[in-house]
């Protein structure tokens, strides 16, 4: 039975300003009951025991969209997603130094490539096929925002999100400040060297959930996010000046999908 709460899902992707507006925009929200996203999977539950009128549920997707809205929209059709994309040449560079900075070890080749070998696969940046998956699993038309106007003016972009969803925010209440912060060339090349030696992946070294929760926050976390600090402030003689991605292959990306980005310029509110 479909839900009867106005459902508002956004939907990401990752690397749109997602964290941002999960953190300090959307638990500000009035006249819409926001779940917050560590609490995602328990949605089933919050939304058969909401007595809200509407309620806004978020996640980060990328590779996963299409999985997690076939799963989620076969129960909760009516929803309204909502979703920001970025420039794309933009969107899959911050992917990669994500991953660097997760412990990947993988040129940015290896990520990503037209000719579709990458770990990213082409559809992946296709924007408007994200779109028409949207429109083809949910009932309702898609809010699709554009991440250049968040970091150009943040104040204007969470009015036209506020707007578009029916809710009311206080601005003034809004830090406007990037949620995360960004890590540099030295520091991500460095952690692709050290990677060699030490694996810093996210992994699971025990079935056991308290010794996973020990080993991830009081271990893994601490070590990786010490080594990044310690990058730093290391000398910039040891390591090669080359770029972590050829600038050419950014353009030759941007280029290939321009019709799409022209697309999203048009779609988005």
């Amino acid at each position: 039975m479909e839900n009867q709460n106005e459902i508002y899902f956004h939907v990401g992707t990752g690397k749109t300003g997602s964290t941002y507006l999960q953190q300090k925009v959307f638990p500000k929200l009035k006249g819409i009951k926001y779940l917050p996203t560590h609490k995602f999977y328990s949605y089933p539950k919050f939304l058969s025991q909401s007595k809200a009128s509407k309620v806004l549920l978020s996640r980060e997707f990328d590779r996963q969209l299409e999985e997690e809205i076939i799963i989620f929209s076969a129960k909760y059709s009516n929803t309204k997603p909502i979703i920001t994309f970025r420039k794309h040449s933009a969107y899959i560079a911050s992917q990669y130094k994500r991953f660097i900075k997760n412990g990947y070890q993988m040129d940015f080749n290896s990520f990503f490539n037209l000719e579709d070998t990458g770990y990213f696969k082409i559809k992946h940046l296709h924007y408007k096929y994200q779109i028409e998956l949207l429109q083809k699993y949910f009932n309702q038309p898609p809010i699709i925002l554009n991440f250049s106007d968040l970091k150009n003016n943040p104040k204007a972009y969470i009015t036209k999100l506020t707007e578009a969803i029916d809710a009311h925010i206080n601005l003034e209440e809004i830090n406007l400040k990037h949620f995360h912060t960004s890590y540099n060339h030295k520091q991500l090349k460095l952690m692709l060297k050290f990677g060699k030696i030490f694996s810093l992946k996210k992994r699971r070294v025990s079935r056991f959930k308290i010794i996973q929760i020990i080993w991830k926050f009081l271990i893994f976390f601490p070590l990786r996010y010490g080594f990044l600090i310690i990058f730093k402030w290391v000398p910039s003689t040891f390591i090669d000046q080359k770029p972590l991605i050829d600038s050419d292959k950014l353009a030759a990306i941007d280029n290939y999908f321009q019709k799409d980005w022209e697309h999203i310029k048009h779609a988005s509110i």
